[in-house]
This record gives structure tokens, C-alpha cells and sequence, in this order.
């Protein structure tokens, strides 16, 4: 239904039947509702099912990549930042056979250095340990907090830490004992002091997880 807003000879505001009136800006002007193809190419699903590898290999790590991609740009951040990147960077797209190309993702992103010498190994109690040089270099800082991440997309369940020990520590490590059998794409960054900028993250390869006897 329409809004007449200075009498029959005036402007409509509304809809009536395939056409919209409304105003912008002091114009007021009249369209007609878009056409809408109920039937999907099979490019269209092939492109939905593109988006779709990328978003299901993002969703389990969320909470994860809204603090590496917090503050991307103005308008784009967290988990839809880290697609975008995802989808140009490390997505082999292939129609029905697109997969991600783990190594190359990135799961944080920003201009704080990374410290040096990181280095990553799974011990007999499945814990995974990360070490780094706990020397600083200008634009560090000694409070800067250290992120980790397992992930196994296959599962879709990772292991991951967003509030870990301080840059000055030199180390800290994830619990693998509970987590589900399999290989785990293992990755770390790190976060300011003020939490208000990050790192590139860093692909420190794969480790696997026994299943627990």
C-alpha cells in the first residue's frame, strides 16, 4: 500500500503493485520492483558453493579471527575480513572441488612485529608448545599477548587461545589432550598491550593428534 502525500496530484511514498514511489534528497521519484530469477545457474551454485568452503573453514575459529582482523578497515572486520583474504589469498577455487590451501591463510592480520625464533612441538602429554625470542625491537612491547591456534577443519573443532602469556615470557602452549584425532593446521600471532592492533599471523606447520586409548 501507498502513502498520497499532497493530495491525488501529489507524490506517492510506498508500493502498488509492481511499482515503488518514494523520495531522496527532495526528489521524489517512481521504480519498478526488481525482477528476481527463481532459478539458479549452475555458475550461481557453483559460486554459493565456493563461499561456502571458505565460510565453513572460518565459523569453527570465529571468536578466534575477530581479535586477529579486529580493526581490518572502517567497515570490514572480524570473520568477514578474514574471508576476504581467505577467498583471494588461500582459496583454491575449483567449482565442487574449491578447498582451502590451510599454509596460506591468514588468521590475523596487522603491522605489529612478530618476535623471532618461533618454533612449535607436540610433547608426550599433548601439549603444544610454543616458544619464541622474548627479545623486543621497536614497535614491541614486553605486555603484547601471544594468540594460538590449532585448527582442524576437517573436525571443525579447533584449540585456540586469545589471551595468551606476554610477549616478554617467551613461551606458553595448548591443552591437545581432549581435542578429537586428527591433523591440526597450527598457526600464532600477537596482540598489543592495548588490544587495539595485531600481527600477521604465522603458519607453523602440522602436528598430529593421536586417538586416545
Amino acid at each position: 500500500m501507498a502513502r498520497i502525500k499532497n493530495g491525488i496530484n501529489g507524490a506517492f511514498s510506498g508500493k502498488v503493485g509492481k511499482v515503488v514511489g518514494g523520495s531522496w534528497n527532495g526528489i521524489e521519484y517512481i521504480r519498478s520492483l526488481p525482477t528476481v530469477s527463481k532459478t539458479r545457474t549452475e555458475g550461481q551454485r557453483k559460486n554459493e558453493y565456493i563461499f561456502k568452503v571458505a565460510q565453513d573453514w572460518l565459523q569453527p575459529i570465529k571468536q578466534f579471527v575477530d581479535v586477529g582482523f579486529k580493526g581490518y578497515s572502517r567497515t570490514v572486520y572480524g570473520i568477514n575480513a578474514a574471508k576476504s583474504l581467505l577467498y583471494k589469498t588461500a582459496l583454491v577455487k575449483d567449482g565442487y572441488n574449491t578447498w582451502v590451501n590451510s599454509p596460506l591463510a591468514v588468521v590475523s592480520y596487522g603491522e605489529l612485529p612478530v618476535s623471532e625464533e618461533l618454533q612449535m612441538a607436540l610433547d608426550e602429554e599433548k601439549r603444544l608448545n610454543f616458544s619464541w625470542n622474548p627479545g623486543l625491537q621497536k614497535g614491541m612491547s614486553a605486555f603484547d599477548t601471544v594468540i594460538l591456534l590449532a585448527h582442524n577443519p576437517e573436525t571443525g573443532i579447533p584449540q585456540f587461545s586469545v589471551h595468551g602469556a606476554y610477549r616478554k615470557a617467551g613461551a606458553d602452549s595448548l591443552d591437545m589432550s581432549k581435542m578429537s584425532a586428527g591433523n591440526y593446521h597450527v598457526y600464532m600471532a600477537f596482540v598489543a598491550q592495548d588490544r587495539c592492533s595485531q600481527s600477521m599471523s604465522q603458519y607453523l606447520g602440522t602436528v598430529e593428534i593421536s586417538a586416545s586409548v
